[in-house]
């Protein structure tokens, strides 16, 4: 009996630590969330209340229009795109070839792309700013889009070198034997057997890349360039120091994070599968 007790204890104290830690990461959310809704009044009056309606207007459509909110989501997309598929496309052709040629030459390369994963990002800030303004690309979507390339690359590699090797090589074999090039193999029979760690892929570095402010804060200089995470922490710069303003920087913060929460609830089932076929395979 007293055993049952104990594991009965044992459960309920669990369940109420994970209750709790539950509340301290959702209550920030639902902070957020709420006050969106609000009047300037209602926010003044209380802060964890529940608001009378959906008021949008002093918050939403404000954000909205004042902080130029369409111009700030079309440059995270451009970003966003043009990252991932830079990324993708040299990141799997490098750990394709790495993966295909046998030697020692081939394994100090691989080796050199994963040491580039442990220097602190401290370290490649200033040689990588430095080198986007020798090449006239700073305050440029396309500069920016360039460091994520040399920052994530390494990453990518040694997330597809596994997996490649999984493939069989007959495959590539045949496709030779009819006369296939070495770029047909890839594109036409590789890379779409690729598919659940490139959604993998995109799903992790998406997220960094979208909620990035460092970077975009070092390259981009000029307010019609600002990606979304930038642009929000300017706003509210801005107007935090006016006391109508505050529904209007919740509905920013709301705006900033949505797209990419409902990204992620769409690509989340491909993390684990992609990870754990790359795991098993590899």
């Amino acid at each position: 009996m007293e055993n049952h007790a104990n594991i009965k204890f044992r459960k309920l104290l669990v369940g109420v630590i994970m209750v709790f830690v539950a509340i301290v990461y959702l209550l920030p959310l639902y902070l957020v969330l709420v006050n969106s809704f609000k009047t300037n009044r209602e926010y003044m009056i209380s802060m964890i209340s529940f608001p009378s309606g959906f008021n949008i207007k002093e918050s939403y459509v404000a954000a909205v229009q004042q902080m130029q909110y369409l111009n700030l989501f079309k440059n995270s997309l451009i970003v966003f795109v043009v990252s991932m598929v830079g990324i993708i496309i040299l990141g799997s052709m490098t750990a394709y070839k790495l993966s295909r040629v046998r030697g020692k030459f081939s394994t100090i390369i691989f080796l050199v792309f994963l040491s580039c994963m442990m220097i602190p990002f401290q370290g490649l800030m200033l040689p990588l700013v430095k080198t986007i303004a020798r090449l006239h690309l700073l305050n440029s979507l396309f500069g920016l889009s360039i460091t994520y390339w040399a920052l994530m690359t390494p990453v990518v590699i040694f997330m597809y070198h596994g997996f490649i090797k999984s493939i069989p090589y007959d495959i590539e074999e045949a496709a030779r034997i009819d006369g296939a090039n070495g770029y047909e193999i890839f594109f036409k029979i590789i890379f779409p057997l690729l598919k659940p760690i490139t959604l993998t892929v995109i799903t992790l570095l998406g997220l960094g890349i979208w909620n990035d402010f460092f970077m975009p804060l070092l390259v981009l200089q000029s307010p019609s360039t600002y990606t979304l995470p930038l642009g929000v922490s300017m706003f509210y710069g801005q107007q935090s120091g006016k006391p109508d303003q505050w529904p209007a920087i919740y509905g920013a913060l709301v705006i900033s994070i949505a797209p990419i929460i409902i990204f992620f609830i769409f690509m989340q089932k491909h993390i684990v599968y992609g990870i754990t076929n790359g795991a098993v395979k590899g």
